[in-house]
């Protein structure tokens, strides 16, 4: 091939110049067609160049790295350097670790695949990659079976090991057997009498056989197959399920009764020959359906409720928990001001759902009491932070970023924020804090520390796994804890982990207080946002799950229609983006969420969309979705727009959700979110309210805590008349003056804060009818 490639790029440039030659005698034809049959040769001379000079190399199926190491102490048993280059992600940049034996001993490294839920057969070959030039003399390879720790050399039961040496430099190919019963590995142990370079060990992700680790599976509604098998490599390997008939079933969960068996492919090799596993049976039993009943009550203090009463087509039963997780068989009297959440398990003869009901206690002498989130504002001290003043400057949209260094010891970078003044014992103290993709299943490396002055105050808490749930990629998220002593700061710390250097970002610190003054009242109606994605199943994360998430999630709130928040789904992926926003007052009833979005053409369902309500981080009745009364869809000018009409329940927290089904859209475009509050109208054909001049109209909902506010017009400072503010309703407008049409302006304002827009409403104002002009003079009988 290569004397053919030379002799084509040869001739090439010969036919060529005999062109110019020959031109003037108009001789050229048959030069050109011997020059296009050496062109036609070209491109494949161009590729065998490429590979052979290494530009082009072959495809190779998924790597599975070691994700830990240990090696012999420095010194006179032997040493090794940089071993950290063997494991992880490092491991596929082919740097090395240097093994260099000592004066009475050889140099060990134990390189272990810990992160594996279950250790590897002996019938999957495992591979050491050793440096260009560096052979396999004075080495000896042993597989490992039962390594558990990061940092022991002697641990471990040696297997019987074949060494195979693969030509071209290839890696060397280990194939350990049964020793002694045992017949499975997770790990190689490498002694040298002499200096080697080690790059790395590996073994193949489709060399391991799909087996399940139970014959058969019985479960409610639905069930992931991926969360049976014994090994899962959801990066290395895409996975689809088929039924005994031969019919694949759409992504990985079961949710009919049948047999299944479950086929991967190498996402690196898709032609590569697919692995499968036996059949299994799957049954699948149907959950209860409750009926819709109230979830949310607003209760002064010291008053009980009972339960709401649920059926379910078909009977089932309801136990009903505190969040202490007690049993309770009704709302117990609360003396204290707060949100009380009640669990429901609702069971049938064979499964069982959970439901809440949330319930807000008030003060019936403060119930209208206003709060104001006072924030960490001074910078303590900080290791390995970026822009560590994002984290103390009150502004919940910015960020610091604490970066961990690659540690064996478990050492680590961090950020500690605080106040001016002592926070007493019994506060609650919320952190704000992004979770970058590489910490998720290492979450116990971010915890979080109370300090008082210089000494450190309770517990050390890790940032439980149970908060982050099922999320994937980036998150933010808001973690919250009770004080236990008095304090005045916030430690934030990211612990180094071997071979991977994790991060956070930590966009603030605070606690609520109470507050009367006006100015206090946040500029804005939103307050916060939350970006981030999840699985909608778990244990279905793979290639195609890192391109879920939310861009610039902040310009959905910043009050302009030419930026945008953009919500990133992928088609098929069992893994929905979340993008969250935090009012700063409950909702009121009838109040409405616009969201505006980019043109949707045809006005159809718009599938995997929906919104999840919170109350103070508790659910507030289950997600919404398109298709109802609810949600619905217009068309605004050249946008599209979403409107959520909530239920009676209120919510200070929306949850807007994309993906998880087929024919979603890959791309949502948010360019503004609006809560708008709730204001009566008069269903006339001219949309006015007719009153007679001095009658009372009433606009609002009733409560103490809300005030109507009359403008006569947009920009109007002083307000006409400040309805409401009562519970009995008994202060309403009485509008006067100027008769005939008028436009007036409302706006509502929640415990003395502004909320949403001003609202038009058009009243046609008619003259009362007053007493007659008239004198009787004479009666006629």
């Amino acid at each position: 091939m290569t004397l053919c490639c030379k002799k084509n790029i040869s001739s090439f440039f010969f036919y060529f110049c005999h062109i110019f030659q020959n031109w003037r005698h108009r001789q050229v034809q048959p030069i050109i067609n011997k020059l296009m049959k050496c062109l036609l040769h070209l491109p494949l001379c161009f590729f065998f160049a490429l590979h052979f000079t290494g530009y082009v190399a072959a495809q190779e199926r998924n790597k599975v790295y070691p994700s830990a190491y240990a090696i012999s102490s420095t010194g006179l048993l032997g040493s090794v350097t940089t071993p950290e280059n063997t494991v992880g992600a490092e491991a596929s940049q082919g740097s090395t670790a240097t093994m260099t034996p000592g004066t009475l001993g050889s140099a060990t490294l134990v390189l272990k695949f810990l992160q594996l839920s279950a250790p590897l057969p002996v019938s999957v070959p495992l591979y050491v990659k050793l440096n260009t030039g560096v052979t396999t003399a004075s080495m000896t390879f042993t597989v490992l079976s039962g390594t558990t720790t990061q940092n022991s050399t002697s641990e471990g039961t040696n297997l019987t090991t074949s060494v195979t040496t693969l030509p071209s430099n290839g890696p060397v190919k280990l194939t350990a057997t049964t020793t002694g019963g045992v017949s499975t590995y997770n790990g190689v142990r490498l002694y040298t009498t002499a200096t080697k370079e080690v790059i790395t060990s590996f073994f193949y992700a489709q060399d391991v056989p799909l087996t399940f680790k139970a014959a058969s599976i019985t479960a409610c509604g639905s069930y992931n197959l991926l969360d049976n098998l014994t090994h899962k490599f959801t990066n290395e390997l895409s996975y689809e399920v088929f039924n005994d008939v031969g019919v694949k079933q759409v992504g990985t969960s079961i949710a009919q009764t049948g047999r299944y068996k479950i086929v991967a492919k190498d996402n690196a090799v898709p032609t590569a020959a697919a692995i499968e596993s036996p059949f299994i049976n799957v049954t699948i039993n149907s959950l209860p359906v409750p009926s819709s009943f109230t979830s949310y009550y607003h209760l002064p203090i010291n008053q009980a409720q009972s339960f709401p009463s649920i059926t379910c087509s078909g009977g089932c039963t309801t136990v009903w928990r505190n969040s202490a997780g007690a049993t309770v068989t009704s709302i117990s009297a609360q003396t204290v001001p707060g949100i009380y959440t009640y669990t429901a398990t609702i069971s049938n003869s064979t499964c069982s759902v959970e439901r809440s009901v949330v319930v807000e206690v008030y003060d019936p002498l403060n119930e209208c009491a206003r709060t104001k989130r006072t924030y960490a504002t001074v910078s303590v001290d900080q290791s390995g932070t970026t822009n560590p003043g994002n984290a103390s400057d009150a502004d919940p949209l910015t960020s610091s970023l604490i970066s961990a260094p690659i540690s064996l010891l478990g050492l680590g970078s961090h950020q500690t924020v605080g106040w001016t003044k002592k926070i007493p014992i019994g506060t609650k103290v919320y952190v704000k804090l992004g979770i970058g993709s590489n910490l998720l299943g290492l979450i116990s490396s971010l915890t979080v520390r109370a300090k008082n002055a210089t000494s450190y105050v309770g517990a050390t808490m890790s940032v439980s796994g149970e908060l982050i749930g099922l999320a994937v990629g980036e998150n933010d998220m808001i973690y919250s804890f009770t004080t236990t002593a008095e304090m005045d700061a916030v430690e934030v710390k990211v612990a180094g982990v071997l071979s991977l250097g994790l991060s956070a970002n930590l966009y603030g610190v605070w606690v609520e207080e109470a507050t009367t003054s006006l100015s206090d009242c946040p500029p804005n109606d939103e307050i916060d946002v939350l970006k981030g994605s999840e699985e909608l199943l778990k244990g279905v994360l793979n290639a195609a799950t890192a391109t879920v998430g939310v861009d610039n999630p902040s310009w959905a709130i910043d009050g302009s229609l030419t930026t945008k928040a953009t919500m990133r789904a992928a088609v098929g992926v069992a893994a929905q983006a979340k993008l969250d926003i935090i009012f700063h007052t409950m909702s009121q009833p009838g109040d409405s969420i616009f969201i505006k979005v980019q043109d949707l053409g045809v006005l159809t369902l718009l599938d995997g969309f929906s919104i999840q309500r919170y109350l103070k981080g508790a659910p507030v009745g289950a997600p919404i979705y398109m298709g109802g009364s609810v949600l619905s869809l217009l068309k605004v000018g050249t946008n599209s727009q979403i409107i959520f009409t909530t239920t009676t329940e209120p919510y200070d927290q929306i949850s807007i959700r994309l993906g998880g089904v087929l024919n979603v859209l890959s791309t949502l475009e948010i360019y503004d979110i609006e809560r708008r509050p709730f204001i009566k109208t008069v269903a006339n054909v001219d949309k006015r309210v007719y009153v007679c001049e001095g009658d009372p109209v009433a606009v609002g909902v009733v409560s103490p805590c809300l005030v109507y506010d009359w403008y006569d017009s947009l920009s109007a400072t002083t307000p006409l008349f400040s309805a409401g503010g009562v519970r009995d309703g008994s202060n309403p407008y009485h509008p006067t003056g100027t008769l005939g049409q008028r436009i007036f302006y409302i706006q509502q304002k929640v415990n003395g804060c502004v909320v949403g827009s001003r609202v038009p409403i058009k009243v046609y104002l008619m003259p009362k009818a007053g007493k007659p002009h008239l004198s009787i003079s004479n009666v006629v009988n």
